[in-house]
């Protein structure tokens, strides 16, 4: 199985994806998949794994992408404070980026970023040079 438009939309447990035209997550998931051809061969990653690591990238830029073309920000970071006095109001922390290289740019800013950090840490240590 290869990753396509129904493993990207897979991705999201909430349908994120489920509006967009396949057309547009099929030209994301043309802009990740040749950055994965080798690392089966170099590395010997399992295809499942190969093929979840270029759906998760995919649902990572369109996360961003259409966080972006919305106008967001960063997401904000846990609770600081909360008042329930009249109005009531709350701020948040900032949303620090994690540590750590990942295989691909910003994986922190969405949670398929995060899920396919997760993933790509447990790949053999040739992946670092392969790398996406």
């Amino acid at each position: 199985m290869a990753a396509t438009v129904a493993s990207v939309r897979a991705c999201s447990f909430s349908g994120e994806f489920d509006s967009l035209a396949e057309g547009v997550i099929t030209a994301a998931l043309d802009e990740v998949r040749p950055q994965y051809t080798t690392l089966k061969s170099e590395t010997g990653a399992a295809t499942t794994t190969v093929d979840k690591l270029v759906s998760l990238h995919a649902a990572h830029l369109l996360h961003v992408g259409l966080k972006q073309e919305a106008g967001g920000g960063d997401e904000p970071g846990p609770v600081k404070s909360e008042s329930l006095d009249r109005v009531g109001s709350r701020s948040y922390g900032s949303a620090a980026k994690l540590d750590g290289q990942g295989g691909i740019v910003d994986w922190q800013d969405s949670p398929y970023g995060r899920r396919h950090q997760a993933i790509w840490t447990k790949l053999p240590p040739g992946a670092a040079v392969v790398g996406p």
